[in-house]
């Protein structure tokens, strides 16, 4: 939709979720881009953006929610229910990358559950997208992975729910004054946007464009 916006160009830079508030510190992005899981594990992950955010200076813009959980070959024929199965002998897993948001979610969870990653067969396995992990499931390399439902389904994989996240933006008041960033915000609040987001699996829209404070979202 971007891309249609006559005179608009945008740079998109995909990084982990530990680099995204270095680079808006530093003054390398306009908006950046934040995942956090609803629930228990939510104050951990922003541990990372307290020395970094200023309710005075730092905004945060709505976007969408994402379901979370493992990959599984059709039929789910290993019956992987749940973390623990990930554990049971011959099961293999691949890995996201330490660097990204999602490894670092997963990890969290296992944390939470009391599981001990040197269980899991392909741990240190690592491939670097949400869809790279899933078409390594597709292909009978691995029987899981960890990640969003849209890649299981756009591979025609299973897929058990595990966590929700929100998925927001994070920006400097100042930034919300370029006439750039109000039109992407303007994209994001549209109906046609609202419609194609409905219509991945697993993600729905948390309101999209609308900006709100370090307080209100995040309580500090």
């Amino acid at each position: 939709m971007l891309e249609r916006e006559p005179g608009l160009r945008v740079d998109f830079r995909y990084v982990g979720n530990a680099l995204s508030p270095a680079s808006l510190a530093q003054g390398g992005c306009d908006l950046a881009g934040l995942h956090l899981p609803q629930g228990a594990l939510r104050a951990a992950s922003l541990a990372t953006w307290r020395g970094v955010l200023s309710p005075a200076e730092h905004r945060v813009v709505g976007f969408v929610t994402r379901e979370m959980g493992l990959m599984v070959r059709k039929g789910n024929p290993r019956d992987i229910r749940a973390l623990g199965d990930l554990v049971a002998p011959g099961v293999r897993f691949v890995n996201r990358d330490p660097e990204s948001g999602t490894r670092t979610l997963f990890d969290a969870l296992l944390a939470q559950q009391q599981l001990d990653a040197a269980g899991i067969e392909g741990y240190t396995r690592v491939e670097y997208t949400h869809a790279a992990v899933a078409a390594y499931v597709a292909s009978g390399m691995a029987d899981a992975s960890f990640g969003v439902e849209a890649a299981a389904r756009q591979f025609d994989l299973d897929f058990v729910p595990l966590v929700t996240e929100d998925y927001l933006f994070v920006c400097h008041q100042d930034s919300l004054a370029q006439p750039a960033v109000a039109r992407i915000l303007a994209v994001m609040r549209s109906e046609e946007f609202a419609r194609a987001i409905e219509a991945l699996p697993g993600y729905s829209t948390r309101e999209p464009g609308v900006v709100r404070s370090i307080g209100e979202v995040f309580g500090f």
